[in-house]
């Protein structure tokens, strides 16, 4: 049906602003509880505002850590999202698929 091709189409365009917020979600879940999320998530954003001039932290550590740093978010994102509440997953992907019911494609009237 329309409704099934209109979500399939939102979903697939709108897939990295929805990762995005639920990543914020999470972001906000464990700042209440100061989780390992929030601290590599800090961590990441201080290895990317340091200044590039620091002798300890050359250019190739700096690659290597921001790497790890990275790879850790992804798992404590995904962790996350797991160890969410069932009814708060059902709440999140309830409240994605209205939207992507309701909003009109881009390129339609």
């Amino acid at each position: 049906t329309w409704g099934v091709k209109r979500v399939h189409k939102n979903t697939s365009q709108l897939l990295g602003h929805y990762v995005t917020l639920v990543f914020l979600l999470l972001l906000l879940h464990s700042l209440s509880h100061f989780g390992l999320l929030l601290l590599s998530t800090l961590a990441q954003t201080a290895l990317l505002l340091a200044p590039p001039e620091m002798p300890y932290l050359t250019l190739s550590k700096r690659v290597l850590l921001l790497q790890f740093v990275q790879a850790l978010l992804w798992l404590l994102f995904i962790r996350a999202a797991w160890m969410q509440h069932f009814l708060v997953k059902c709440g999140i992907l309830l409240l994605i698929f209205v939207h992507a019911y309701v909003v009109v494609p881009r390129g339609e009237d």
